[in-house]
């Protein structure tokens, strides 16, 4: 669990020579690093999500396509990638 990551991790710095309170002041409360993987996650996922986006607005600049035909003309490809596969 989330907790026992916080716990490894905490030990490891104390392996290091802090004390525990040291270790803990470090970290913060588990929420605070808790909620700083969570916005990560979240920074990672819309950045991948924009790659796609960009993607698809760079296809239908090249094909002089509208944005809604690119959106649909990618989904189309995927497909047919699935259906040969």
């Amino acid at each position: 669990s989330f907790d026992s990551f916080i716990g490894v991790v905490t030990e490891l710095t104390i392996a290091r020579g802090l004390s525990k309170q040291q270790a803990n002041r470090l970290f913060g409360l588990a929420d605070a690093v808790e909620s700083f993987i969570i916005d990560t996650f979240i920074v990672t996922a819309f950045e991948a999500v924009s790659v796609v986006i960009r993607d698809i607005d760079v296809r239908a600049k090249n094909s002089h396509l509208t944005k809604s035909n690119a959106k649909s003309f990618s989904c189309g490809s995927a497909s047919k990638r699935l259906r040969r596969g």
